[in-house]
């Protein structure tokens, strides 16, 4: 099938990733000088247990781009079911400190990075690697640290434009 036939092949391709669920994570950096930034991210994903790996995409126009690019630490913030008002925030709702107004953020005392408290899990890491790919950074990060907060709490998920959970009988 060619383009022609399968409509314009971006726009089929959006389409088809609205199709596959995603976890909602919001993604976060910042320095003991209080210059921080946080973007709801759904491209997360870990690389290697060995050693310790996660993978994020950014988009160029992210206000963490430049942050990453510049290999600054991150840490990918897990979200439970109840936190969708806190992914809008982070999405687009809200601009620089105004997206650390809602949740319970705190600063790591090691690193300086803000962190939400109540997410199901959070994942510190140094970034190791970079690339940059059509209108995004592709960027691995060393795990150094994981905090995980809740065993049996629904994880926030992204399907067809719109926010939902799964529960699981185990």
């Amino acid at each position: 099938m060619n383009d022609e036939q399968n409509g314009d092949l971006a726009s089929r391709m959006r389409a088809g990733m609205r199709k596959i669920a995603q976890g909602v994570s919001v993604v976060s950096l910042g320095d003991r000088n209080d210059q921080r930034a946080a973007m709801t991210a759904s491209s997360v994903t870990s690389v290697s247990a060995e050693p310790p790996s996660m993978l994020v995409c950014v988009h160029r126009d992210a206000s963490l781009y430049a942050g990453l690019s510049a290999s600054k630490p991150f840490c990918i913030n897990a979200l439970a079911s109840h936190m969708d008002a806190i992914a809008n925030r982070c999405a687009g709702g809200a601009t620089g400190d105004d997206r650390f107004a809602e949740g319970d953020w705190q600063t790591d005392p090691q690193t300086g990075l803000p962190f939400l408290a109540d997410a199901l899990a959070n994942f510190f890491c140094t970034p190791e690697a970079a690339l940059q790919y059509g209108t995004h950074l592709v960027c691995i990060g060393r795990v150094d640290s994981v905090r995980v907060t809740a065993e049996r709490e629904a994880p926030l998920l992204y399907l067809a434009g719109g926010y939902g959970t799964f529960t699981s009988d185990r």
